[in-house]
């Protein structure tokens, strides 16, 4: 029997696996705070760690070693898995803030991603805005979703 684990219960690969696996392309509907720093944290732990594995195997050999060759291809394979859901995430975690999330385009525009990614850091930490707003109900459950249903 599969015991679903409520989102107070998750850690750090619970969260990752929510964001990787059951929203991989998914750019619609609301994504907590939780949910977006713990899979931008598993995403840096993963790339970080293939990155030194890159560099490491660039000193042996001249970095003409099939372990530098196998490392590369190993790192471009991760970061392209990762880059749709990073985006989906990205554009969630903007929803649940309010903004649309056309706004995570700003990393990728030359000459403005230095500034874009520090007003994207500012929005994505910003907190959820009560209720039910037009991407969808918040994803935190919280009250105001019950006030909201007074009256209807």
């Amino acid at each position: 029997m599969l015991i679903k684990k409520q989102e107070e219960e998750y850690n750090l690969l619970n969260w990752w696996k929510k964001a990787f696996y059951d929203n991989y392309a998914i750019f619609k509907g609301r994504s907590r705070r939780k949910e977006f720093w713990y899979f931008f944290l598993g995403n840096s732990i993963l790339l970080i760690t293939t990155f030194i594995g890159v560099g490491l195997s660039s000193d042996l050999e001249d970095g003409e070693s099939i372990f530098f060759d196998i490392s590369l291809a190993l790192f471009l394979i991760i970061w392209l898995l990762l880059f749709i859901p990073f985006l989906a995430a990205s554009s969630r975690r903007l929803h649940d803030t309010g903004k649309s999330g056309w706004w995570t385009l700003l990393c990728f525009i030359p000459y403005v991603s230095y500034i874009g990614w520090i007003v994207l850091i500012f929005f994505w930490a910003g907190d959820s805005e009560n209720g039910k707003n037009q991407y969808g109900p918040n994803p935190k459950g919280s009250i105001d979703s019950e006030i909201d249903q007074i009256g209807n």
